[in-house]
């Protein structure tokens, strides 16, 4: 685990496999100079397209390479996160302590999950990673 990230293990992004992603675009955000201008980084696609993937590896890069500050979170175990600090009376400590980062990732992933399964609800089809950046 990378101290303070809460990434949970060596990551890598490979595009040598995907003719579709834009190795250029991927390499410049590996570097995390859109986080100097507050610019937001927005990863869209469909189930298994790698979007939790490449937002950890451009993490991971931020961290080792360019010291940058990163934490990474599920919105689940951020909710959670605030739930139990409110509930302590200790709300606003964790905001402070995000406004800190230079990137805080946060992956729906979960969350998708669990509406999918949901009675009535379709799943998209993964039609691949989609990036924009805000």
């Amino acid at each position: 685990m990378l101290p303070g990230s809460r990434f949970t293990g060596t990551c890598w992004a490979s595009t040598s496999g995907n003719p579709k992603v834009d190795k250029q675009l991927i390499s410049q955000l590996a570097t995390l100079e859109f986080t100097d201008a507050a610019q937001n980084l927005v990863l869209v696609g469909g189930t298994g397209t790698g979007k939790t993937h490449l937002a950890t590896a451009i993490g991971v890069s931020g961290i080792q390479q360019h010291g940058k500050r990163v934490r990474f979170y599920s919105t689940v175990d951020l909710a959670n996160t605030l739930e139990q600090e409110k509930a302590a009376g200790k709300q606003g400590k964790l905001a402070l302590s995000l406004m800190q980062m230079d990137l805080v990732i946060l992956d729906l992933c979960v969350v998708r999950s669990y509406v999918e399964q949901q009675p009535g609800t379709a799943a998209r089809a993964g039609s691949g990673t989609q990036v924009h950046s805000t």
